[in-house]
């Protein structure tokens, strides 16, 4: 497997991994803490927990791995004690998340590093497809007989790998890796499968995370030819009765701000839209702007 060598420190200090997708790395200091996600398959970094005294030196670190990294975003959640820290210092508000720290709200700002990934291609066109997803309304019908739901275990991982691998030519996360899947069933996230005759053919995720009690709903997948029944609404409403069940506080997607049917689900379903993010990550083949979608869970 080809080597990424990833700078992570001031001087000549490199990391060299072997992982497709990134390398996740903490680093301490008396002026802030910080866990950060180095993203390759989106070149972008990611910003996890933090805690900061210092913001000049908290940013000019993020800066540094960016520039040194070739990474042409950057993004981060801050709370609303500390993002106007970071918009006074170039960072971009693209969405708030009223609820997003368990119960509280979360401001979503990115920053970027390149002109060509910080301008939309389609924003007027996603403005219109966002108004007609928000039209969208009414309860989808029963799924038929012969579809059921239950939840993946570690042996639907090739069926899913194949799901995935015909859906999406890219994807932000690497779906067709079976080692990652496992992985992430291991840990944080929750897969739910639709089957038509015993085959898998629609399947979403929830990818949970307890600090927050939030939940991003994700990984949405149906096979071509089983599309436009509305199967994936239905894959929603168990993985929100799951994450009600799970004691989540908010339940979010980030859905591609060009299609109208997975949007439309998410208004359906009562969630609202708080915010877009440019040229966040890569599907299909291509940087798309992803819409936020979230929702406060009744208990």
């Amino acid at each position: 497997m080809k080597l990424s060598h990833i700078k992570i420190e001031p001087g000549n200090k490199t990391i060299s991994i072997s992982t497709k997708d990134g390398y996740h790395y903490h680093k301490e200091t008396v002026h802030y803490s910080v866990n950060i996600f180095v993203d390759l398959i989106n070149k972008r970094l990611k910003v996890k927990d933090h805690k900061i005294s210092n913001y000049d030196q908290f940013t000019d670190y993020l800066e540094f791995i960016c520039k040194e990294n070739g990474l042409t975003k950057l993004i981060i959640t801050a709370s609303e004690e500390g993002w106007q820290e970071l918009f006074t210092r170039g960072f971009l508000l693209e969405a708030l998340h009223p609820t997003f720290f368990r119960g509280k709200p979360g401001f979503h700002l990115s920053k970027f590093f390149s002109q060509e990934r910080k301008n939309s291609c389609c924003w007027d066109q996603e403005d219109h497809i966002l108004e007609q997803a928000r039209k969208v309304t009414g309860i989808p019908e029963k799924l038929p007989k012969e579809y059921y739901i239950r939840t993946a275990t570690i042996k639907d991982i090739p069926p899913l790998v194949e799901l995935f691998t015909q859906v999406f030519k890219t994807y932000p996360t690497p779906l067709n890796d079976p080692l990652y899947l496992e992985k992430a069933m291991e840990n944080a996230s929750v897969f739910k499968v639709l089957l038509h005759q015993n085959q898998i053919v629609s399947a979403a995720s929830l990818d949970i995370d307890y600090q927050t009690l939030s939940a991003e709903l994700t990984d949405c997948a149906t096979l071509p030819s089983y599309r436009g029944q509305g199967l994936m609404s239905h894959l929603v409403q168990e993985l929100e009765k799951e994450a009600i069940s799970l004691g989540l506080i908010t339940l979010y997607t980030i859905a591609r701000s060009l299609s109208i049917g997975i949007n439309g689900v998410f208004a359906r379903f009562g969630f609202k839209y708080y915010g877009r993010f440019v040229n966040n990550c890569d599907i299909c083949g291509q940087f798309q702007d992803m819409n936020l979608w979230s929702k406060p869970l009744k208990k």
